[in-house]
């Protein structure tokens, strides 16, 4: 299962190499604002009609095979557009995330529990989601992949699947892809929103966007605090976000990429969408 998880947390970080590949972006990236300390709490819903349309768009995007999904998580409202199938959505950090916030939850693993010297869950969760692939076979060792597997049977979370990581060393073994649909990404993101009261979990999701195109991206001021996983690596992508905003707006947004180009292309399915649902409100 690799190195343990005190020795993983103690090596040196893992930086993740660029696509070779090129591909022109399109379009403007959004402001994005990101607050682990900042929580609304009073719900206010958004105009879903039409965002349907915009989102087709988004998946005709050439360069790539993609799935996007928005869920008012006050209402309960969602729109799913997709080009069919599974999604091979890389590193598995969105699964075992909301495996951890869930666990939680209930009480059987608090994620402020010390996994590793001076390591609690949550950070080592915060590590692993900013693309760093030992501490990502790490969080999945201290979880357990049964448990993860259970949970995922348990929450009817049926079309995602977790295999492991493929780490980047030679000889190190092949691993299937980690798979998920639209509609599954949508109810982990939900469950995550569930324990985003949780300072811990909010620290955990600070950083959504770490090593793609969109982090630190700036145009005009939308006034939203986001948490979330982005994954980029073993053949898939996936952005996974919570978008709290300034008028008690709460929504998950996915986006999954694979067969693609470029990552600049999830980049810009990303900002497409988020662009859509800003239209809407």
């Amino acid at each position: 299962m690799g190195m343990s998880v005190i020795a993983i947390v103690s090596t040196a970080l893992l930086v993740l190499a660029p696509s070779d590949r090129t591909c022109t972006k399109q379009g403007d990236i959004p402001f994005i604002v990101v607050n682990p300390d900042t929580i609304v709490s009073e719900e206010s819903s958004a105009d879903f009609s039409g965002l349907g349309q915009d989102l087709g768009q988004v998946i005709s995007l050439e360069g790539g095979h993609f799935a996007v999904g928005i869920m008012d998580l006050n209402s309960g409202e969602s729109v799913v557009r997709s080009e069919g199938g599974v999604y091979n959505m890389g590193l598995p950090n969105l699964i075992t995330a909301s495996c951890a916030a869930d666990l939680d939850l209930s009480g059987d693993f608090p994620i402020d529990s010390v996994v590793a010297r001076d390591t609690p869950m949550w950070l080592l969760l915060q590590n692993a989601g900013e693309g760093r692939l030992e501490l990502s076979q790490d969080v999945i060792y201290v979880l357990g992949l049964e448990r993860v597997r259970d949970w995922l049977s348990t929450r009817g979370l049926d079309d995602t699947v977790i295999n492991g990581v493929a780490l980047a060393w030679a000889g190190a073994p092949e691993v299937e892809p980690n798979t998920t649909t639209p509609e599954d990404a949508l109810e982990m993101l939900q469950i995550l929103h569930s324990s985003v009261g949780n300072a811990s979990t909010r620290r955990m999701m600070a950083a959504p966007f770490v090593g793609t195109g969109l982090e630190g991206s700036v145009q005009g001021d939308a006034g939203f605090t986001i948490y979330g996983f982005t994954t980029i690596e073993m053949g898939g992508s996936s952005r996974g976000v919570i978008a709290l905003g300034p008028a008690n707006e709460a929504f998950a947004i996915i986006v999954l990429a694979d067969q693609l180009c470029c990552d600049e292309k999830a980049d810009l399915a990303f900002s497409m969408t988020w662009e859509a649902l800003l239209n809407r409100l």
